[in-house]
């Protein structure tokens, strides 16, 4: 119970910030001497600290308890053919570093220590130590295999070579890093989306390198057995996004995406469609209404489909993994 008591107030004070004694028993239903107690003992483990005269009130309750912002952190690296970008953040979300390292040559498969000196930058930009960087989640491109938890093989140019990359982080860190797919990460960052925000049930719509889906339903991603889920299109250039010759553009690219989009859709029947890792030469808007017209034509009840989230999709997403794996290793500490 005590242990269950812990926890409950560690999430409460991250999803509604620093509060009093009263306030935590309050929110998470116990009495004031059980949430002092869990409070003192979450302190004691460095994870809460105590923020004095902040609400305004005397005694007891003029006394603020808020999760310790350096008590953990988190970091994602995104791998891509032009270089590798990290970012690091405290427990809290706080992005409190970031870097970039190129790789040499886009054919040359990006080294363990490329990536190991784009985290210390990051981290140092932060004023810390890379092993102060406890969880570690990196995107790249194609599928994961959730069995391994390790990037298929690839013959293509500047594959990654997943072994060499936990051996490297292992020695350096402490730890392994996590991988995962580009697409899947774009997909969990979603939820920084107001508007796709807390939605059980989305599809994601990958353009970066392969086009693909990644399929969140009931809260998470769907992966399939092999983790190949939603690779609706094959191999190769495709219009409008590769090799693409005159009179080719997004209509040329919706209607190539469109029927395998809608057939996935008639069966999932997904809340949303986000549109992410679109190429420099295709407008976002533009996809999204050709995109949005075929799917309103073919289905009774269609998806809405939205441009991605801002920035680097797969790096936030690699960050808010990384704080997710964090953040549980907190709470298991607590307990």
């Amino acid at each position: 119970m005590r242990a269950m008591n812990e926890r409950a107030v560690f999430d409460t004070l991250l999803e509604h910030g620093p509060a009093s004694a009263t306030e935590v028993s309050i929110l998470i239903g116990v009495s004031k001497p059980t949430a002092y107690k869990a409070l003192s003992h979450l302190m004691t483990a460095e994870i809460v600290e105590m923020i004095d005269g902040k609400s305004g009130k005397c005694g007891p309750d003029g006394k603020l308890y808020g999760v310790n912002a350096g008590s953990a952190y988190g970091a994602g690296l995104h791998i891509t053919p032009r270089g590798i970008a990290a970012r690091v953040a405290d427990v809290l979300g706080n992005v409190v570093g970031e870097a970039t390292e190129p790789v040499p040559g886009r054919r040359s498969a990006p080294s363990p220590a490329t990536g190991l000196r784009a985290l210390e930058r990051a981290a140092a930009a932060a004023g810390l130590d890379r092993t102060a960087v406890a969880d570690v989640v990196i995107g790249v491109p194609g599928s994961v295999d959730p069995r391994t938890g390790r990037p298929e093989p690839s013959a293509e140019p500047g594959a990654l070579e997943a072994g060499h990359w936990s051996a490297e982080f292992a020695a350096h860190l402490g730890g392994r890093p996590a991988f995962e797919s580009a697409a899947n990460l774009a997909a969990v960052a979603q939820q920084r989306c107001e508007a796709v925000a807390g939605c059980h049930s989305y599809l994601l719509l990958w353009l970066a390198d392969q086009p693909r889906l990644s399929i969140v339903t009931e809260g998470g991603l769907y992966r399939g057995a092999a983790g190949r889920a939603g690779r609706v299109w094959a191999h190769g250039s495709w219009p409008g996004f590769v090799d693409g010759g005159p009179g080719e553009g997004p209509g040329a690219a919706a209607e190539a995406l469109a029927p395998g989009l809608t057939a996935v859709s008639a069966l999932l029947c997904p809340a949303f469609v986000v549109v992410a890792g679109l190429p420099a030469t295709v407008p976002g808007d533009e996809l999204c209404a050709l995109l949005q017209r075929a799917l309103d034509m073919d289905l009774a009840s269609s998806p809405r489909v939205l441009p991605s989230v801002p920035g680097d999709p797969v790096l936030a997403g690699a960050v808010d993994s990384a704080l997710a794996a964090a953040r549980e290793r907190l709470r298991s500490r607590a307990a």
